[in-house]
C-alpha cells in the first residue's frame, strides 16, 4: 500500500475553479499534455509535507491552529498563465496569482515554520505561488508558447479575484481522480475590509 502524502494549501473557491475549468478545457486541444488536473484539485501549495506520522500530524495541526487564529483573509487574483520547466517541453502549466502577495508571503512563512515546528523538512526551492492545471507536457513538437500562456495575457483574469478565508491540510489519495482530500481547514480571521 502506498503511503498518502500530506500537503497544506490554500483551497480554490468554486466561481474561480469553474472559470479555471473553463480556461482549461479550451487549452486541451492546443497543450498536449499528460496530466490535467481535476477542477476539484486545484489549489495553491503552501507547503508539501509528504509522508507524516499520527504524531507529525497532530503537531502540524496544533501549529496551523495557532497560526491561523490570528491570521487576517486576504485578497487574491488570477493573473497570467506560465510554465515551469523546458521551454519546449514543459513539466507544469500554470495559472498565475496576483493580488495581496505580502500576506500570502508571510502566510506561506508562517505555513513553513509551523512544519518545521512538526518536524518536517524545509523546502529548498524559493515559494512561487501559482496554481498547476497540467503536467508534463507530450506534445509531438515543440511547446508553442503564445498568448494564453504569457504572463500579462488574458486581462479578464485580473477580475477574478477571492478572499482567502481559510488554509487546508490535505491528503493525496494516488492513482484516484479527483485524488487530494480535504482532512481539515484553519479558517483565517474574517476581514471585513
Amino acid at each position: 500500500m502506498i503511503e498518502p502524502r500530506w500537503f497544506v494549501a490554500i483551497p480554490i473557491p468554486d466561481e474561480i475553479r469553474t472559470v479555471l475549468k473553463e480556461n482549461m478545457d479550451v487549452m486541451k486541444k492546443p497543450y498536449a499534455f499528460q496530466k490535467w488536473v481535476h477542477p476539484q484539485d486545484l489549489h495553491i501549495t503552501l507547503k508539501f509535507l509528504g509522508a507524516a506520522s499520527a504524531t507529525a500530524r497532530r503537531q502540524i495541526v496544533q501549529s496551523l491552529t495557532a497560526l491561523t487564529s490570528s491570521f487576517p483573509a486576504f485578497d487574491l487574483r488570477l493573473k497570467g498563465w506560465g510554465t515551469f520547466g523546458r521551454p519546449a517541453s514543459p513539466g507544469i502549466l500554470w495559472a498565475g496569482v496576483g493580488g495581496d502577495l505580502q500576506r500570502l508571503s508571510a502566510l506561506q512563512a508562517g505555513v513553513e515554520h509551523a512544519a518545521l515546528q512538526a518536524e518536517f523538512e524545509r523546502e529548498k526551492r524559493p515559494y512561487s505561488p501559482h496554481i498547476t492545471l497540467a503536467r508534463r507536457y507530450n506534445g509531438k513538437t515543440k511547446f508553442p508558447p503564445d498568448p494564453w500562456t504569457a504572463e500579462s495575457a488574458n486581462p479578464d483574469a485580473s477580475l477574478h479575484a477571492w478572499q482567502v478565508q481559510k488554509v487546508v491540510l490535505y491528503r493525496s489519495h494516488l492513482h484516484q481522480n479527483p485524488m487530494y482530500e480535504e482532512i481539515e481547514y484553519f479558517p483565517l480571521v474574517y476581514n471585513k475590509g
